[in-house]
């Protein structure tokens, strides 16, 4: 019989794998101004915490981390 737990931890000690990070622009017009909109999401196969397969439960959270951690050339 299996049980599920739930333990919070560090992100930074959850290990991200077959992560994507996509990227898109929307052009938006609207009273003779044009602006783009650009729009970052991450996406991920699985994640582990020491050698344990885990499930994020905060994913917006998880994503912000991963786009910051692209932003500063990790992905």
């Amino acid at each position: 019989m299996k049980t599920r737990i739930t333990i919070e931890v560090d992100i930074d000690e959850v290990e991200f794998h077959g992560v994507d990070i996509l990227t898109s622009y929307d052009k938006d017009e609207a009273w003779g101004q044009v602006k783009f909109i650009k729009t970052v999401e991450a996406e991920w196969d699985h994640t582990t915490w020491n050698g344990l397969y885990c499930e994020v439960v905060d994913e917006d959270h998880a994503v912000t981390y991963l786009v910051e951690r692209s932003e500063e050339g990790e992905w």
